[in-house]
């Protein structure tokens, strides 16, 4: 969480330096050069890798618990695992940006505007609608700590990935991708993604400790 503070700072700092003018080539290059590096709203950054880090860390906690469950013979092995390889697309998606070659083709599909300017979302509600029913008893049979965890990482992870991306798709329609207004809104939807997954690993690994206390890492013979 301290670093996703830290990253939300910068974040917050380049959308100001993008309002400011600088003299100077060097000003200049330094001015551009943060912005490239800790903007939340640009890809292939520290912001964006860090977030890619935490998804792939995600699957491989799910991974852990899946063997677990596999070898101590309990239930939804399945879902365990099938929850791992979402999370390692994401991981891969996070650096990739796949999702967003769905845009432009659902965009002229559907002739989407204003919350639904960015259309990819149109997709993916319906995978997540599809996913909650399937993980619907899965859910309900978790331990109560470790379910409220989860549901609360999931709102908290799906407000920023699909309601706040909403939002910003209407401002990015209207204003324009470089508005303040837009970017704002843009680093605040990343920073609920980045809250959502540090909640979600952080009971992923509540739930190893309490009942799958003795699988461990070790680094020896």
């Amino acid at each position: 969480m301290v670093v996703v503070g830290i990253l939300f700072l910068a974040g917050l700092v380049s959308n100001v330096l993008q309002l400011l003018s600088v003299h100077g080539s060097l000003l200049t290059q330094i001015k551009k050069s943060y912005i490239r590096l800790f903007s939340l709203d640009l890809e292939a950054n520290i912001p964006t890798w860090f977030s890619s880090c935490l998804l792939f860390l995600c699957s491989a906690l799910l991974t852990l618990i899946a063997v677990a469950v596999r070898t101590t013979k309990g239930r939804y092995f399945f879902h365990w695992g099938m929850l791992s390889a979402i999370f390692l697309y994401m991981s891969l998606d996070e650096t990739a940006i796949i999702h967003e070659m769905a845009i432009k083709p659902v965009r002229a599909l559907l002739h989407t505007t204003g919350y639904l300017y960015y259309a990819w979302v149109i997709p993916a509600g319906v995978i997540l609608i599809i996913l909650g029913v399937v993980y619907l008893k899965f859910l309900a049979d978790l331990p109560s700590s470790i379910r409220w965890l989860f549901v609360t990482a999931g709102v908290v992870y799906v407000v920023g990935l699909m309601g706040l991306e909403s939002v910003t798709g209407r401002l990015a329609e209207r204003y324009g991708e470089g508005s303040l207004t837009y970017q704002l809104v843009s680093s605040i939807e990343e920073f609920f993604e980045m809250v959502g997954l540090v909640i979600f690993i952080y009971a992923l690994l509540k739930y190893l400790r309490v009942h799958h206390a003795e699988y461990f890492l070790r680094i020896g013979d």
